[in-house]
């Protein structure tokens, strides 16, 4: 493996959202597998974030500021690139993590967040696989507070379709507070 550390690093994204950060970090670390340099396909296989802020954020008219990657039109413009991210080892240790949709109303909040595990974002499927620790999370829909300052920890085991932005919950074993409870099915 090769890994590229960046310090005091911070990804910021084009209009209306130009003004905030997508993600901030104290470190970013990356790791490639070396013999995938010489093939067809560069496997991203390692990923890093410490001391981090992550906002992902909607505003009223739907337009978000994470979809940053090049679509596959522009791709099939351009010369051919393949990459894959498949990370074995996806560790964020004590993010803050931000989810603002004024389209929907919805607000999701996370302090202290630590994850690790693995994350595979092949085929617009985002598949996640892992233990999480959350210190403290706050969760709104429109103006009702379902989620006031609560830890919640556990293990994930979740695919989401991003074409249709479907959620598929396998395996989800978690705590809310002194609530344990188990998350399957599908939305």
């Amino acid at each position: 493996n090769l890994s590229v550390t960046l310090e005091n690093t911070s990804i910021k994204v084009s209009v209306p959202f130009q003004f905030y950060n997508l993600i901030k970090a104290k470190q970013i670390a990356l790791g490639i597998d070396l013999s995938s340099l010489l093939g067809e396909q560069i496997i991203f296989n390692q990923l890093f974030l410490k001391d981090a802020s992550i906002q992902l954020k909607i505003d009223e008219n739907g337009r978000n500021n994470f979809d940053i990657l090049i679509s596959d039109d522009e791709v099939k413009n351009k010369e051919e690139a393949s990459v894959a991210l498949a990370l074995q080892n996806f560790t964020i240790s004590n993010a803050q993590f931000l989810y603002h949709d004024q389209s929907s109303k919805t607000y999701l909040k996370l302090d202290h967040l630590q994850y690790n595990g693995l994350i595979d974002f092949t085929k617009n499927i985002l598949s996640l696989n892992a233990k999480t620790d959350i210190k403290n999370s706050f969760f709104k829909l429109d103006q009702d507070i379902w989620v006031n300052n609560l830890p919640i920890n556990g293990h994930l085991n979740t695919k989401i379709n991003l074409d249709q932005l479907g959620f598929y919950f396998i395996d989800n074993d978690l705590k809310l507070a002194d609530f344990p409870f188990k998350l399957q099915g599908s939305l």
